[in-house]
């Protein structure tokens, strides 16, 4: 397959993901009650006697987790085909719109308010607190202080339904229109059947899981009783990992100053950048992955 193929078949493989998990997003709106006494009894209607519930709720979680894992490809495949030196602007709005899948997966977690995802928000939000200068930010933006309050559900709830798509909205229609108007030579009519194609090809994917793998189980437990093992979302599991060979303090710092030097390789000179980006790349990988397996493990 032509690089240009694949990065085709990508974005319009994360455009599809997208336009499905707003889809099923919308449609659980419809049975949130959001509150934090009230939406795990709403969840659990939910599952439990509504018609496809139950698969609707894993074909968002699958569809959302599924464009994650195509941004991060996407990223590495930039890097490794060094195309960020050519579009800067693009390079620090792809990174943006990462960071906003990332906090769109946090605060997921915490809508339903079950056990898992409770406790699951609750790691990642301690993994954020060791990054320098993220604590403040944390406070101001989701109310979070030293646990999860009233205050803190209903920001959450806000910023994943609101704040994230009207941030996340116009900076992924400027990115694809950009990428659109430099790179692609398809027709209207061959751009129709391959996006249809992509499109019905993830429906039957994400519908296949939803039916297949549940993502929680039909149980209404105590949601402040910790389960045997809980970790942090997956774009932070680095941050405990790296904790068990260092300092926290230093193992924030060490994933923060990683995070700021992918998000300045098409300023760094040529020799910075250049011909080793390929063998830093593997290394920069290969810690990041072995840190998130070890942050995983509780």
């Amino acid at each position: 397959m032509k690089a240009e193929t694949f990065r085709r078949w990508m974005g319009i493989s994360m455009i599809s993901l997208l336009g499905f998990a707003t889809f099923t997003g919308v449609m659980l709106q419809a049975y949130h009650v959001p509150t934090l006494e009230k939406a795990p009894h709403a969840y659990l209607m939910l599952r439990t006697r509504v018609f496809l519930g139950d698969a609707m709720m894993a074909m968002h979680f699958w569809s959302a987790h599924l464009l994650m894992a195509l941004a991060m490809l996407h990223l590495v495949e930039t890097v490794w085909n060094r195309r960020f030196r050519a579009a800067r602007v693009q390079w620090l709005v792809g990174w943006a719109l990462l960071g906003l899948l990332v906090l769109a997966d946090l605060t997921g977690h915490l809508l339903p308010v079950h056990r898992e995802g409770y406790w699951t928000y609750t790691r990642s939000m301690e993994a954020l607190r060791m990054i320098p200068g993220v604590r403040s930010v944390l406070g101001l933006l989701l109310g979070w202080q030293e646990g999860v309050s009233n205050l803190t559900y209903v920001r959450t709830y806000a910023f994943h339904v609101t704040v994230f798509l009207l941030l996340f909205g116009p900076l992924v229609v400027w990115h694809g229109m950009r990428w659109m108007k430099e790179r692609w030579t398809l027709s209207y009519r061959r751009f129709a059947l391959r996006f249809l194609e992509i499109v019905v090809g993830t429906v039957a994917i994400l519908a296949t899981l939803g039916f297949v793998l549940p993502v929680v189980s039909h149980r209404l437990e105590d949601p402040l009783h910790p389960p045997a093992h809980t970790a942090a979302v997956w774009a932070l599991r680095p941050v405990y990992g790296l904790s068990r060979w260092m300092p926290e303090g230093v193992a924030a710092l060490l994933f923060l100053l990683t995070l700021v030097y992918g998000m300045l390789l098409p300023f760094l000179p040529e020799r910075a950048a250049g011909r080793s980006r390929r063998t830093m790349l593997l290394i920069l990988l290969t810690l990041l992955l072995v840190s998130a397996w070890l942050g995983g493990q509780g």
